[in-house]
């Protein structure tokens, strides 16, 4: 009985160790874990993440790490630390068309506390491998994304201007040999030169690989619109005004695709009458253009699926104009509908 209290001390001085020491292991362990997550935030470039975070690999134990594959066309290796280590891990990071990556540890520790934080340390560092790949792949198809936009809107416009051209010559061989009228023709054309030409080179300007900033908004709103219908050869009377912050670039994509689509279908079914166009501000201070449909013109489509990508209403049209027009409003925080009662257009902008 006078040995048992010493066994009894001897068992909680062992049981404190024991529980000091996995307290210690326990700090360490989420001191290198948090070390990681930090280095992780600190680095944005897949194939340096190895170089950051090796210090803390070594001081979890991981004796030699080494990497290789393809980047984008490229071979991409490295190594770093002791490569005669007994145990080894490794793993497939990414393996696609672009990028292939795969990457090896090597440890001193068989068994134990050691080889678990090693292990944890190693399997956290693959973790914000993947991570900051998966980020770069997204931040990747993102901006592919957004040129491939940007190639179809561009397309699209100048689809526009080759129409414009394509009239504006039938126009003239038209009246070839009417002297007079021939003589109002070009004086119309000597009117709209400075918007042809600047058409031309906003276009030219679109054309370049980088994707134009927004211009300034419109200085003038009705004299944009007037412009915009006098360039697609609208026959059109407007009235009202309005200003609007939404930049004049994001005006003319809407313009030019709203307009060209009322020509020709003001072309196919012959109207005389002229297109009523009305500015004005609505009721949450928005730049508002009302297009209204001449008594007797109706959509070549039912009104559900004007919007609808890939489906013209006219012969021949691309089916893209009113969806990309719709779809410019949308991305400037407008909108634009098709009325019923009157028929037409409604387009809000800020």
């Amino acid at each position: 009985m006078i040995v048992l209290p010493y066994i009894l001390f001897a068992a909680s001085c062992g049981l404190f160790f024991a529980a000091w020491w996995h307290a210690r292991l326990a700090r360490r362990h989420r001191r290198l874990f948090e070390a990681l997550q930090r280095e992780s935030l600190a680095c944005n470039d897949p194939l340096r993440w190895p170089q950051h975070a090796w210090p803390l690999l070594a001081e979890a134990g991981v004796a030699a790490l080494s990497w290789q594959g393809h980047w984008f066309g490229h071979a991409v290796e490295g190594r770093l630390g002791k490569q005669n280590a007994r145990g080894h891990w490794s793993a497939s990071l990414i393996d696609g068309a672009d990028v292939t990556l795969s990457a090896q540890a090597a440890h001193d520790n068989p068994y134990g506390e050691a080889r678990w934080l090693t292990q944890q340390a190693w399997l956290l560092f693959l973790l914000h491998w993947r991570m900051l790949l998966r980020e770069q792949e997204k931040a990747l198809q993102s901006a592919l994304l957004q040129r491939a936009e940007h190639a179809l809107l561009l397309k699209h416009e100048l689809r526009n201007f080759a129409q414009w051209v394509e009239w504006t010559m039938a126009e003239l061989a038209a009246v070839a040999h009417d002297e007079p009228a021939l003589l109002r023709v070009a004086r119309r054309l000597a009117a709209q030169a400075d918007a042809v030409r600047s058409r031309a080179q906003w276009l030219a300007a679109r054309s370049t690989i980088a994707i134009p900033e927004p211009t300034q908004p419109p200085a003038d709103l009705a004299a944009l619109v007037s412009s915009a219908a006098d360039y697609h050869g609208l026959c059109y009377v407007l009235q009202g005004s309005a200003v609007s912050r939404t930049p004049a670039s994001v005006w003319i994509v809407i313009l030019d695709n709203l307009f060209s689509n009322t020509v020709r279908e003001y072309r196919q079914q012959r109207i005389a009458a002229p297109v009523p166009l009305q500015l004005d501000q609505d009721s949450h201070g928005q730049a508002r253009l009302r297009l209204l449909l001449p008594t007797g013109m109706q959509f070549g489509v039912p009104v559900a699926q004007l919007f609808e990508p890939l489906r013209s209403n006219q012969t021949g049209g691309s089916g893209l104009g009113l969806y990309l027009a719709r779809k410019t409003a949308m991305g400037s925080h407008g909108a634009l509908r098709a009325t019923t009662a009157p028929a037409g257009f409604e387009l809000t902008l800020p």
